[in-house]
């Protein structure tokens, strides 16, 4: 092959390259993790009792604010409030104030709660809120 045509090719495959991680960062919201996988993964863990490992998923501020404790009472109150876990029936993605957020529809016993999950930059939860689905 001549050496025009092996630098055309090689200018085509880092095309492909980098567009391939242009749209990955741009559909998962990091360079290769599904954000939105991970809020229901995070949930999941919350509904099976598993705290340490979904502590394991905040960011420093987020392990400086609360500790595993509280987050095991945060759960607690919630299933005082709504009554039992039943499962998540959806999520969202957006972005607000500069960080990637998703939005999980969970249904309980009593009610039906959007979890927001807040991610910084590092694909680690920043920051968590329960409230009705709206």
């Amino acid at each position: 092959m001549e050496k025009g045509k092996i630098w055309v090719v090689v200018v085509i495959v880092a095309v492909i390259i980098i567009a391939s991680a242009v749209y990955v960062f741009y559909f998962t919201g990091s360079w290769g993790v599904d954000l939105e996988t991970r809020a229901r993964d995070f949930v999941v863990l919350l509904k099976e009792w598993r705290f340490n490992e979904a502590y394991g998923l905040f960011n420093e501020q987020m392990a400086a604010a609360i500790t595993v404790g509280q987050l095991e009472a945060i759960w607690n109150g919630v299933i005082g409030e709504v009554g039992a876990y039943k499962g998540i029936t959806g999520t969202r993605a957006a972005t607000e104030a500069g960080y990637e957020v998703v939005y999980v529809t969970t249904e309980f016993e009593r009610a039906s709660l959007d979890v927001k999950v807040v991610f910084d930059g590092a694909s680690k939860i920043a920051g968590l809120w329960f409230f009705p689905k709206g």
